[in-house]
């Protein structure tokens, strides 16, 4: 594995929760990058057949795969009408969240009201809404509320924790939301789109010369990671049937005023490196090619 592929998925450590006081302070990490080893995959219960259905609908060039030499631990699939993901046990954040939007989906009549609570489908280790009250972070949509306002129960099960992170107020509102709308005004020009959300835990400095090993990362609450960087990875299909892609890598911290996006634009190679993914494993390779290896940068905001 490349110095570039370094990121780790270990068990998180106990989290000092500050008691009888107004806030909570986050805990911090120091693990060490992962390395190759063999691979563990865990998976809680079985999708039925309508489930694997749904998922491709969702996910039409294969749902995200762990990559070979990746422990990702303990997770679990968990598979709705809007929206498809996997939820890591580990760290109580999804490590990618798979979502179908098309121009008819957009503009729809239900207003957003905010529903926020646990996922009751999860059987593993979970966040609560108590692990993020006074820690200062957003509850950060994957697939956001916004693409839903077409249907008043997907809009609803898009609040679960699952389809969460923990965010910077300044991401959660500020670039993090700019990027949604974007992809949505891509969604109105496309037939179809495809969208793939998640969290990663890495450290720029394990891509150079003085990486030490070592990956800083926080948590809140009884152990809910907070990334330290989001990706997004859109898929748009137009009245042709062309295939383009475009893929943004964004620090989950406090950004500049004016932050301009094109500077998070990334090959997706980069992302499933950092991920321990890989995004969409059954596109044929003409377009795996196209897609994967280079980006769509020249779409307008």
């Amino acid at each position: 594995m490349t110095v570039t592929g370094k990121w780790t998925c270990a068990a998180l450590a106990a989290v000092l929760v500050c008691t009888g006081c107004a806030t909570q302070q986050p805990a911090r990490h120091m693990v060490r990058a992962q390395s190759d080893t063999r691979a563990i995959t865990l998976h809680a219960g079985q999708l039925t057949l309508q489930q694997e259905m749904t998922l491709d609908h969702l996910c039409p060039f294969g749902h995200p795969r762990h990559r070979q030499g990746w422990e990702h631990g303990f997770t679990e699939l968990v598979v709705r009408d809007g929206y498809g993901l996997e939820h890591s046990g580990d760290y109580k954040i999804p490590l990618w969240v798979c979502e179908r939007m098309d121009p008819a989906r957009l503009d729809g009549p239900f207003q957003r009201k905010d529903s926020f609570k646990a996922d009751p489908v999860l059987t593993g280790p979970r966040s609560e809404l108590r692990d993020y009250k006074g820690s200062a972070y957003h509850r950060g949509h994957h697939a956001p509320a916004e693409d839903f306002t077409d249907n008043k129960q997907q809009m609803s099960e898009s609040f679960y924790l699952s389809n969460m992170s923990p965010q910077t107020p300044s991401l959660n509102s500020g670039a993090w939301a700019q990027l949604e709308a974007r992809v949505r005004r891509w969604v109105a020009e496309d037939r179809v789109t495809w969208i793939i959300t998640g969290a990663l835990i890495y450290d720029p400095a394990e891509e150079t010369d003085d990486a030490d090993g070592w990956i800083e990362y926080y948590t809140i609450g009884a152990g809910v990671a907070v990334p330290t960087h989001l990706y997004k990875i859109v898929v748009g299909q137009d009245a042709n049937g062309e295939l383009s892609a475009t893929a943004y890598v964004v620090p989950n911290e406090k950004l500049p005023a004016g932050y301009d996006l094109a500077a998070a634009v990334q090959v997706s190679d980069a992302g499933e490196e950092r991920a321990g993914l890989d995004f969409m494993p059954e596109l044929e390779p003409g377009d795996s090619q196209t897609l994967e290896a280079g980006v769509a940068a020249a779409r307008s905001p």
